[in-house]
């Protein structure tokens, strides 16, 4: 179900790319994050499927248009990253929107995350020229389906 709602959003809103929790992260126990990173995975390679339906009205207006293809999908949270930003300028902005996850952390629980956080976004980007880091794994839509590249 959460596939199918993924789908219509991707051909609604047409990104250019979709990011997304890493669902293969090893060890990863969070099962919200390794089905929704799953279900977005598999909803950025079922969305070109024109046999695939969601809202009629959605599909319809995709078939006419489908617009361009989605470039990628990028993980966040990975293991494997083959990319890594400079969030200098954006990072304290990042750590006020994860202060609004007062619904699953707070107190030292919170405290806890932001100081984890800066220290892989610190470990991140220890090779670059730059304090802050956030590293990710971008993979073209291709690799999606038997490891096609």
């Amino acid at each position: 179900m959460l596939c199918r709602h993924v789908v219509e959003a991707l051909r609604r809103l047409r990104p250019d790319i979709v990011v997304t929790v890493d669902p293969w992260l090893p060890h990863e126990a969070h099962l919200d994050h390794t089905r929704t990173g799953r279900a977005v995975a598999q909803a950025l390679l079922l969305r070109g499927f024109p046999r695939y339906p969601t809202a009629p009205e959605i599909d319809a207006a995709w078939r006419a248009d489908p617009g361009p293809a989605v470039q990628g999908l990028v993980l966040y949270f990975t293991r494997e990253p083959n990319l890594v930003f400079d969030i200098e300028r954006a990072r304290e902005r990042k750590h006020r929107a994860i202060d609004c996850y007062r619904s699953q952390l707070q107190g030292d629980e919170l405290r806890g995350l932001h100081a984890g956080l800066g220290a892989l976004e610190r470990r991140w980007a220890a090779d670059h020229s730059f304090s802050h880091g956030e590293a990710l794994r971008w993979l073209s839509p291709a690799e999606l389906h038997v490891g096609i590249a």
